[in-house]
């Protein structure tokens, strides 16, 4: 059917329009016919609003594969379950177009490739086969064939003169073909084709959907139907079809990928399985994934313009026996030989994971990374997906968002939860929720919102089912899928799921939470772990204090954790705990962000002396306590369907040979986890064998589950429970106790009681068919059988009643292994046997005994002596040998270049087994492809090495390493340096050791073995390694002396001097104005020797300190007190009188400086006249009187007086004689006083005594003008004139301020 552009805006406004809401449970009309799958029908197609609640009861439940999912057919309101099984999304415009497998005539008859159209992705419109099979050879050759038409539009089989093309019939049938019994006589007469994972991408440049899908089928008439792994790909302009087939391919491969893929004994060059295909947003390049390597391994191919094939193509078919079919006669370059036109490894192809056994690729982009999603090789089955970051899509891809962590080579199914790389959040079962990825489509591509496209596969019938579920950016970019049904949305969830769960208010920008040590990692059983109210989050580049709230019974934890105080958990069961924390609203995001760490809780006493673990199934046990012969258990029973007369599924917690007659065993069972199981069972068990699944006859059981108490039994010894006892009680409830009692050989009752304050009740007596005469295997015993989950529960106070009588005598029996030098004894490494009482033995408990005379610094044989807590006289003695061991003391650093990881067959072969004193265990890096195999062990601090030793596979020297070289880490190097020393030649016979001396070495930090591979090898074993330490050179001690072999002041040393003094006391001069200059010398060469002088600051104690080579310290210290201080001066005047005019002599005066300390004087000193420091100031000879002089001396001052006096001048020959006239007007005689004048200054008239003188004015020049005697005005006749009138002051030399004189 072509749809235009008006045909499909008919089917959108179709599908828009709003019909009756009805309940998306609605009950189906079932239609089936004869020998096809049973495919849903509905009369009326109800309006979804959301997408359906995924459930996950088991794929055994009768709701498994519901709810169905209908899309309305194009011309009524009727339809059927969507057909689009394996298939992918595309948006074009409005318009959601949705591509799959059509299964409707069952697995093997598909119609081809359906489509849908939806507007919302709710509803979706059927658009019906969009690519068709053909189910006869006619549809392609004649013309008379109703279908002929539609694949004559398709392929232009009709050639220009009217004939059918034959050979262009004869190309494509074999891939369009699903019926392989053409004439239809009920026998295989044809080839067949499947179609699987169709997926849709839309070319914008050229506007055609291209659609890619995995192209598999029979090569001959009833042969495989996956010979031929090729990848097809048909393109239309039409998203209804019809789409024309124009390829289908292998694909390229890695050159080497047999031995890559380690040689498998099928695939071929190329092959190309599960597969999806991506353009990417940012440039619109489209590529192609694909499972290949027998599908081993995930690869990637870049696709050319029109994304209808690879880049790197020839003319020449490739493929193994011509397998594949190009419409232009172009086929894909399969292997990157290193030819010219060869495809290069990350420019054309990548590999996502080698080796991982991955199918079912889903891909998206997001801010700038590239995620693909993929499903585990397991069939039908749905298991645990990872998924892979790269930044680019022909870079490096990296399990989960850390590269090289600890789960990077993990194998998927046995993925912990949390751990990077697992996609599912929540996902109990380990199924992805019961699915298989199929694609990812995005929503919101900026704020990270896309959806995870899966089915539940019902063996790909028709009424296999669809997992819709939101995909969400989590912390630090990881990957995570919620089921909303799990989170309060059972109803089903819509498109706004991502703003009720953290989304991001703009564009998502990537934010880590900062739990630091508020969680550990590690805790052992009876642990605490205490969780914070407030977390620090980095969103960007912000860090933002959040609230959060915890959850502790999310996957595994479950009811394990038992809640304390506040925000405070224990955890008592040993596993891996998944602590998920849900944030507030913050300025970047909505709240219900949430984030998850786990915590492993270890068993802190793994089951060990007289008691022994089975798990038939999978699972852990711990002891928890023990006391006197009384034992408190934990076991956790994994999922698994019991026991019954063809299965023995459980775990067990057991004494071999314990259960003699007359013997009993009793136990309290009390659930602690049911893990989803709706019939859990447990209590005691007998068996003449219980460490393996199938162990023989003399087999019962006393059980409690939900519905009772009763005891089950092996009634014709064939080894398999098959009758079982009437049901008594209401069922182990809370806790109830059970009790064995072998009453004869093959007689045993059981009982049972709800408390020890209650009388023990019969539950029943059985026979016990071919039981052993002497002890049976008897014990505890749990099965989850209803094949849910893990069943966890803990047995308290199992004894056997003889095991419970006081201790007589102890036996102690070494440990089998040497203990290596710097290892401690422990507890449990003896085994210490007690008699007792009544004859019986048991193996005592670690916390029954103490252990005494162990040194694990002493090599050798040591005799250690073990003593009874209960009562220290009961001892026992053992040897125990110590030897040099520093791989083993060190194994927690052992590494290598590569190791095998976990499988589903095996643990990981991990370096540290080759320093766990076990030859049975090895290191291997089988299948990895490691072309430079190494192992390394690193240490405290640098060791002179002695001799080191490998030994080899103990069963049979499998892959012994042909020969290594040493290389070693120098003390004070990080890198490391290849020693000189020639390769050591292996020996490889199974179990040998092979030694090699390493003394000459310097000593190292270090130790790497790089090892040759055996000829025809492409991997390695190694059993045990160990590493002694040498006859190490003595290093000279370094020196502890910190004497001083002189101290000196001022150069001279110190009176009294002796390196056994450290305190003396150092002189100052009664003037000393700042202190002396201490200097010391070491009496050792190689001590250091710092001086702290002495100052005002450190109260005038100079301290010497000698640091000798080894870091000892000794103080010496010089204490000198405050410095003295100038306090006053003293002053001696030898001349204290001075005529007018005298000069003051400094000589006159003797001035003396008094220095002290506190009131202490501590010198009285003369000081110099000539000291510039002394000043004197005040003396002025100008005019007579009393003057007081300061004398200054650094900063101190004293006063003293003086005294001025006028000197009488008898007048001269020519001096003034009375009557003379000099100023007309002013005359004196004798006797009489003269009127003055004013001062020229207007200051007050100067008054007369004495002879009488006239006053002259001032001249211009500040002197005399003259006086009667004739002098000029000078020095002198200005003096002349002041000693004249002694009785004006203010006349003076410095001023010259004349106020005028009385000239004759």
């Amino acid at each position: 059917m072509k749809i235009n552009d008006k045909g499909k805006g008919a089917l959108i406004a179709a599908i828009t329009a709003a019909a009756t809401l009805l309940s998306c449970g609605l009950a189906a009309a079932s239609a089936s016919a004869a020998g096809v799958d049973y495919l849903p029908t509905i009369g009326q197609v109800p309006t979804y609003t959301k997408f359906q609640p995924t459930a996950d009861p088991g794929k055994n439940a009768s709701d498994y594969f519901q709810p169905y999912w209908y899309a309305k057919n194009a011309n009524d309101n009727g339809g059927t379950h969507i057909q689009a099984h394996g298939g992918q999304v595309v948006k074009v415009g409005d318009a959601y177009y949705w591509y799959g497998e059509d299964r409707s005539n069952g697995y093997d008859n598909s119609p081809g490739v359906h489509a849908y159209m939806s507007t919302d992705l709710y509803n979706w419109t059927d658009l019906g086969v969009a690519l068709r099979a053909v189910t006869s050879k006619s549809q392609l050759t004649d013309k008379s064939n109703a279908d002929y038409a539609y694949f004559d539009k398709a392929y232009n089989l009709t050639k220009s003169d009217g004939s059918v093309d034959a050979a262009k019939a004869d190309a494509i049938f074999p891939y369009l073909n699903t019926n392989p019994d053409q004439d239809g006589d009920g026998a295989v007469d044809s080839v067949q084709g499947i179609f699987e994972r169709p997926k849709i991408i839309y070319n914008k440049k050229n506007k055609q959907y291209v659609l890619w899908w995995h192209s598999d089928g029979s090569t001959t008439p009833g042969g495989s139907n996956y010979a031929r792994a090729l990848a097809g790909v048909a393109v239309s302009d039409n998203p209804a079809g019809p789409f024309t087939m124009v390829g289908a391919y292998r694909l390229p491969n890695q050159n080497n990928w047999k031995e890559a893929a380690g040689n498998p004994s099928w695939g071929e060059n190329g092959d190309s399985r599960d597969m999806t295909v991506f353009v990417d947003p940012k440039d619109d390049s489209a590529y192609v994934l694909y499972s290949s390597e027998a599908n081993a391994t995930l690869y990637i191919a870049k696709l050319n313009d029109d994304y209808t094939n690879v880049v790197k193509t020839t003319n020449v078919d490739q493929s193994e026996g011509q397998k594949q079919y190009s419409a232009d006669g172009q086929y894909p370059y399969i292997l990157a030989d290193g030819t010219t036109d060869a495809p290069v490894r990350g420019e054309d192809f990548q590999i996502v994971k080698q080796n991982g056994s991955l199918e079912a690729p889903a891909v998206f982009q997001y801010d700038g990374r590239y995620n693909i999603i993929a499903s585990g090789a397991t069939g039908w089955d749905p298991n645990k997906q990872t998924y892979y970051t790269a930044d680019s899509m022909l870079g490096s891809w990296t399990r989960g968002v850390e590269k090289d962590d600890a789960n990077e080579n993990t194998w998927y199914n046995n993925m912990p939860e949390g751990a990077d790389g697992l996609l599912s959040v929540g996902d109990t079962r380990g199924t992805t929720f019961g699915s298989q990825s199929a694609s990812v489509l995005a929503v919101d591509q900026e704020k990270g919102h896309f959806i995870y496209l899966g089915d539940r596969w019902d063996s790909g019938k028709a009424d296999s089912t669809y997992v819709w579920l939101p995909l969400t950016i989590g912390e630090n970019g990881t990957i995570e899928m919620h089921n909303p049904a799990q989170e309060g949305e059972p109803d089903g969830w819509d498109l706004n799921y991502w703003d009720n769960h953290g989304s991001a208010k703009g564009k998502l920008v990537n934010w880590t939470v900062e739990t630091g040590d508020d969680l550990p990692k590690t805790v052992n059983t009876g642990g605490t772990v205490t969780l914070p109210d407030t977390v620090n989050v980095k969103e960007g580049d912000d860090t933002i204090a959040t609230k959060v709230t915890w959850n502790v019974e999310g996957g595994t934890a479950v009811s394990k954790s038992t809640k304390a105080a506040g925000s405070t958990y224990a955890f008592n069961v040993p596993g891996t705990y998944t602590i998920t924390g849900t944030l507030a609203e913050s300025s970047n995001f909505n709240p219900g962000r949430t984030f998850r760490r786990t915590i492993d809780v270890s068993c802190s006493n793994p089951i060990s002396g007289s008691w022994k673990e089975a798990h038939w199934k999978g699972g852990s046990a711990c002891q928890v306590a023990a006391s006197g012969g009384t034992y408190d258990f934990t076991v956790t029973d994994n999922a698994n369907r019991g026991v019954w007369t063809d299965r023995n599924e459980g775990s067990a917690v057991y004494q071999p040979d314990a259960l003699d007659v007359n013997e009993t065993l009793e136990t309290t069972v009390k659930p602690l986890d049911l893990g989803g199981n709706g019939d859990p069972r447990a209590g005691l068990v007998v068996r003449n064998g219980l460490a393996d699944a199938n162990g023989g006859k003399g087999y019962a059981t006393l059980l409690a589950s939900p519905s009772g108490i009763y005891m089950q039994y092996d009634s014709n010894a064939d080894g398999y429970i098959d009758k079982e006892t009437s049901h008594v009680g209401a069922g182990f409830g809370d806790q109830v106790q059970l009790k064995l009692e072998r009453a004869a050989t093959d007689t045993l009752k059981g009982y049972w009681r709800a408390s020890a304050n209650d009388e023990w009740q019969d539950v029943a007596t059985v026979t016990l068919t071919g039981a052993d005469a002497t002890g049976l295997d008897a014990g505890v015993f749990a099965t989850s059988n209803s094949n849910a989950g893990a069943f966890t529960v803990a047995f308290n106070g199992t004894a056997f009643g003889s095991q419970t009588a006081a201790v007589e005598s102890i036996a102690a029996k070494a440990p089998e292994a040497t203990i290596a030098k710097g290892q401690m004894l422990a507890l449990r490494d003896v085994t210490v046997t007690a008699t007792l009482t009544n004859g019986k033995t048991r193996v005592l408990e670690p916390s029954e005994y103490t252990l005494e005379g162990f040194d694990t610094t002493k090599l050798g044989e040591q005799t250690v002596t073990v003593r009874l807590v209960a009562d220290s006289s009961v001892t026992a003695t053992f040897t125990v040998t110590v030897e040099s061991n520093l791989a083993r003391l060190f194994c927690s650093s052992a590494a290598a270049s590569k190791y095998e990881p976990a499988s589903s067959w095996a643990s990981a072969s991990t370096a540290d087994l080759t320093c766990d004193n076990n030859l049975s265990t090895n290191w291997s890096n089988w299948g990895t492809g490691d072309t430079s195999p190494w192992l390394s062990y690193t240490f405290d601090k640098a060791y002179q090495l002695g001799k080191l030793s490998v030994a080899v596979d103990k069963a049979k020297g499998e892959a012994a390493p042909k020969s290594f070289t040493v290389s070693y880490l120098a003390e004070d190097n990080a890198t490391w340096t290849d020693a000189t020393l020639p390769a050591v030649t292996v020996n490889g016979a199974a179990g040998a050791v092979t030694e090699a001396d390493v003394s000459a070495l310097p000593a190292t930090k270090g130790i790497r073995l790089n090892f040759t591979y055996a000829d025809g090898n492409d991997y390695a074993k190694i059993a045990e390694v160990r590493i002694a330490e040498g006859e190490a050179t003595p290093k000279p001690q370094p020196s502890s002396n910190a004497n001083l072999a002189d101290l000196t002041v001022d150069g001279k040393t110190v009176d009294g001097f002796s390196a056994d003094i450290t305190e003396y006391a150092g002189a100052l001069a009664g003037d000393a104005a700042s202190y002396p200059t201490v200097e010391a010398t070491a009496a050792d060469a190689k001590a250091t020797v710092q001086v702290e002088q002495a100052s005002a600051e450190n109260n005038g104690v100079a301290t010497v300190t000698v640091t000798a080579e080894d870091g000892t310290a000794e103080t010496y210290t010089v204490t000198f007190g405050e410095l003295p201080q100038l306090a006053k001066l003293a002053v001696e005047v030898t001349k204290d009188s001075y005529q007018v005019g005298d000069k003051f002599n400094a000589a006159d005066v003797k001035v003396s400086a008094i220095y002290k300390v506190g009131d202490t004087e501590t010198l009285r000193k003369l000081i110099d006249p000539t000291d510039g420091d002394l000043k004197f100031t005040g003396f002025d000879s100008a005019t007579a009187g009393t003057k007081t002089i300061t004398v200054s001396y650094r900063g101190v001052n004293a006063t003293f007086e003086v005294t001025v006096t006028a000197t009488e001048v008898t007048p001269g020959p020519g001096e003034q004689k009375p009557g003379d006239t000099n100023n007309p007007g002013n005359t004196a005689k004798p006797g009489s006083t003269a009127t003055n004048k004013p001062a020229a200054n207007g200051a007050a008239p100067l008054s007369n005594t004495g002879a009488a003188a006239d006053f002259c004015p001032l001249s211009d020049s500040g002197c005399c003008r003259g006086c009667h005697c004739g002098r000029g005005c000078g020095a002198g006749s200005c003096g002349w004139c002041l000693a004249r009138h002694p009785q004006t002051p203010r006349i003076t030399m410095a001023t010259a301020e004349w106020r005028g004189l009385r000239c004759y």
